[in-house]
């Protein structure tokens, strides 16, 4: 799978795109259009974490809907007996398992997204030690750290 059309997306290269060739051929060639592109690339994705962030901090509070046809924030629900919350037949809308799987799916796209363009600062972290002397074998250790 070419990263490259996903990554073109929010690129300094103007519409209509030129083909994949010919942006390779600029990005090996001109010095100058390979620094724009990594800059653009760059700047995108620190925009999708930041995205990120906010999808997950503007999840409605549990909005709930009345038979009277008011909203009620989460607020007000809590600030209410069982027996109000009864007899104003308040039903939750907003905050669904279809909705918190579609912010979960974007999340995780974007990150997926910004670990694959910039593996440095958002992809997994690695360590690798190396222990043993002369007398006894060497072992390798590889650590992978998804966090």
């Amino acid at each position: 799978m070419s990263v490259l059309p996903m990554l073109l997306k929010a690129s300094a290269v103007p519409s209509p795109l030129p083909c994949e060739d010919s942006i390779y051929t600029w990005l090996a060639k001109y010095a100058y259009f390979s620094e724009k592109y990594r800059a653009a690339v760059e700047h995108r994705t620190n925009r999708y974490m930041e995205v990120c962030v906010d999808l997950a901090d503007n999840m409605p509070d549990g909005i709930m809907f009345g038979l009277d046809g008011r909203l009620y924030e989460r607020i007000e629900v809590l600030q209410l007996t069982v027996r109000e919350r009864a007899e104003a037949g308040l039903s939750p809308i907003g905050l669904t398992n279809e909705l918190i799987g579609k912010r979960k799916l974007q999340i995780e796209t974007r990150m997926k997204a910004s670990a694959q363009m910039n593996p440095r600062k958002y992809g997994p972290k690695m360590t690798t030690t190396l222990t043993g002397d002369e007398t006894a074998p060497a072992f390798i250790t590889l650590k992978i750290d998804n966090s």
